[in-house]
């Protein structure tokens, strides 16, 4: 009976890796017959003290004969055996009782989250339901009539129309804030007073003074903060940081970067906005290909838009131009921004030069970028290039959605994600990375004070072109040590 139970299970454990499509899990691949299952049963268990005590640990395990075989095959049906990989890991590297038992119930954690505002927050429904440690717990929305279309459409019961009652729900590990920009700081702050994790649309606020409330609150509460920067997880910028990790690009010698973005017809907020307080898509990726630190900026503005914008925030730039001096670095980089009144298809770029080699983006939508390669014949030094996707470093449920055309699960794709060309894929990689922190007990990235730092460029930098130009400091707080 004990080997027909064995040969079950490994029949349940071949079926599982068919289905879902998996030959091995962090590492651990399944095995092949009775004979390796048993020969991994025996090193498994060649250790006197079982993974647990024989106390009732609330997974009903001491690793004995036919228990241990029913809660393998359990913990591999559950999220896809990452529950009893990890084991294995543990095992093969030693490691006490309660370090296993951590392992276990880290394995096995889920994230509840809720989604605030559901228009491009809509988008990532899917991917939170589809994430193995995530649990797309609620949604919230002001308009009722939204929020039941919104959560009958994705199968999510719990429902809120008012934010400050959501915070009040104790089930709620986490908030994914998509809210209009001018509403990010304020619910960030009361997010993280509530004791949420906070993960937050760009940018991180429209004032230096609240960026730093959510820095200190993070310090203050221990949870975590993450503002969802699409451009540094898009396919783009991942191929470019894989070619600077792999000293492909040599020595960085500069760095530039543009976002140029009709917004007429958007909500009431974005007429007049000033172009650079909505920076982080052009700063964002400058700091993160080699993890440096806004120092000082320098802004010009360039161009008057129609007064009937000006009179919204008082700013008259069609274009600011901004130049970026890095902390305890040679670089700087230069970024361009507009919104209105300037001819211009949607257009996210990201230009790196380096002593071998350097990447130019397309100028047109859907052209191949150029790679250029030093010390070769003139007319081969370029070299058209697609980024690759790199939806292999996601979990396999949500690989899909790096794909444009994957949102028809909602029938409705928001301008956003239409005018940003899917922004390049990013949107698992951002969830992924959030998720994976908040179980794992680390920051991500880009953390609170890295959030802080990417957003205070842009709002001093516009200080700096009412200013003509004058160099103003990033503030002390989004500086680190």
């Amino acid at each position: 009976m004990r080997v027909a139970g064995r040969v079950y299970s490994l029949f349940l454990v071949r079926l599982i890796g068919s289905l879902t499509g998996h030959e091995a899990v962090n590492g651990y691949e399944f095995p092949s017959g009775v004979a390796e299952v048993e020969e991994r049963r025996a090193g498994f268990l060649d250790d006197e003290s079982p993974i647990f005590a024989d106390e009732d640990d609330g997974y009903g395990c001491c690793c004995e004969g036919r228990r241990f075989w029913r809660v393998w095959v359990m913990a591999i049906m559950t999220e896809y055996g990452i529950l009893m990989a990890d084991v294995w890991d543990v095992k093969a590297n030693g490691g006490s009782q309660s370090e296993r038992r951590n392992r276990l119930m880290k394995a096995e954690k889920k994230i509840n989250v809720a989604i605030v505002g559901l228009g491009f927050g809509a988008e990532f429904i899917p991917i939170y339901q589809r994430h193995p440690q995530a649990n797309m717990y609620a949604i919230c929305q002001r308009t009722k009539a939204k929020l039941d279309a919104i959560g009958d459409a994705f199968g999510v019961e719990r429902r809120y129309t008012e934010f400050g009652e959501l915070l009040k729900d104790r089930e709620v590990d986490a908030v994914h804030i998509n809210t209009p920009i001018p509403d990010h700081g304020w619910q960030a702050i009361a997010a993280l007073k509530a004791g949420k994790h906070v993960a937050c649309t760009v940018p991180m606020a429209t004032s230096k003074g609240d960026c730093r409330k959510i820095v200190d609150l993070v310090g203050k509460t221990g949870r975590q903060y993450m503002m969802m920067e699409t451009v540094v997880y898009g396919r783009e910028f991942l191929y470019i940081k894989d070619l600077y990790e792999k000293g492909e690009l040599g020595r960085i010698q500069f760095l530039q970067a543009s976002h140029q973005q009709d917004m007429d017809g958007w909500p009431n907020y974005w007429p007049g906005l000033p172009p650079m307080w909505y920076a982080t898509h052009c700063v964002g990726p400058m700091l993160a290909l080699t993890n440096a630190t806004a120092e000082s900026v320098s802004c010009f503005g360039s161009g008057t838009i129609r007064q009937e914008l000006i009179e919204k925030y008082g700013s008259p730039f069609a274009v600011e131009t901004a130049h970026i001096r890095f902390k305890d670095s040679d670089l700087a980089a230069r970024i361009h921004r507009s919104l209105f009144d300037v001819a211009r298809q949607y257009r996210e770029s990201i230009d790196v030069y380096g002593s071998k080699q350097s990447f130019e983006w397309s100028l047109i939508e859907d052209e191949a970028h150029v790679l250029h390669t030093a010390k070769r014949a003139e007319a081969k030094i370029p070299k058209r290039v697609k980024a690759p996707d790199f939806a292999d470093r996601l979990p396999k449920g949500i690989r899909r959605f790096t794909t444009k055309g994957v949102y028809d699960l909602a029938k409705k794709t928001h301008l956003s994600f239409a005018q940003g060309a899917g922004h390049g894929g990013s949107h698992p990689h951002l969830v992924h990375e959030f998720v994976t922190a908040l179980v794992e007990g680390r920051e991500p990235f880009p953390n609170a004070r890295q959030s802080a730092n990417w957003t205070c460029v842009g709002l001093c930098a516009h200080e700096s072109a009412l200013k003509g130009g004058a160099i103003v400091k990033l503030p002390a707080f989004t500086l680190g040590s």
